[in-house]
This record gives C-alpha cells, sequence and structure tokens, in this order.
C-alpha cells in the first residue's frame, strides 16, 4: 500500500474492495487505480467497491482542520475525490466489519473454521 501511494503522486490513497453491495453497502466508484466518487451519504448503482478502511494521506491534506476541532474524515475525502486526489488500491480479501451482531458473527465462524483468507 506504502509503495502504490509513493507511485501514485497524489496525496490521498483509499483501500478498495470490490463489495457489490454484498458485506456493507457499496460507496466508491473505482476506475483502474482513480476513485472516481465516494460518498456514505450518496450513493448510487454505480457505486461496485467499499473503502477498505485503510487510507494513506499527506499530511497537509488536514492543514485547513484547526488543531483540536472534530473533523468528518468523510466530507474531507468526499472533497479530495472530486478534487481527483485520491488513488485507489484494489484488495482481493474481503472485510470482516464488526460495528454489528451480524458483522461480529460472520467474523467469528471465519476465525473458527480455521479456513485460509485466501481461500486456499
Amino acid at each position: 500500500v506504502q509503495t502504490a501511494f509513493e507511485q501514485a503522486g497524489r496525496p490521498v490513497l483509499m483501500t478498495v474492495y470490490r463489495n457489490e453491495g454484498q458485506w456493507d453497502t457499496s460507496n466508491v466508484v473505482f476506475t483502474g487505480s482513480q476513485v472516481e466518487s465516494y460518498s456514505k451519504r450518496h450513493l448510487s448503482p454505480e457505486m461496485r467497491h467499499i473503502d477498505y478502511g485503510l487510507m494513506v494521506f499527506e499530511r497537509k491534506i488536514f492543514d485547513a482542520v484547526p488543531d483540536g476541532a472534530p473533523c468528518d474524515l468523510g466530507g474531507i475525502l468526499e472533497e479530495q475525490v472530486r478534487s481527483g486526489n485520491v488513488t485507489g488500491f484494489e484488495v482481493e480479501e474481503r472485510f470482516y466489519e464488526i460495528g454489528s451482531h451480524a458483522g461480529l458473527s460472520d467474523l467469528a465462524e471465519f476465525l473458527e473454521s480455521g479456513r485460509n483468507p485466501h481461500g486456499q
């Protein structure tokens, strides 16, 4: 991920997963290596990927946020995507969200199964 960030030459890298609405709500339009659209509030049928949760930022992205002030990362990301500043890095392994009972159950089932996350 770090190498992809350095090679992209953009101030933000977002890891994405081709979700197709399966594990959670897809919220990213990803083409090639570019994040074309991102929002958790304004969803569209073209959103087939989901942000995977790991992101890399140049510090300057947060220069306008006052020290100690709360900051909505979603809003910053939406602005950076609109400006063409976000590279995407597609991951192949599904994620296990743990913010719901269903997500925790899926993760527990996976961990108890001893399956290899790569399907091998």
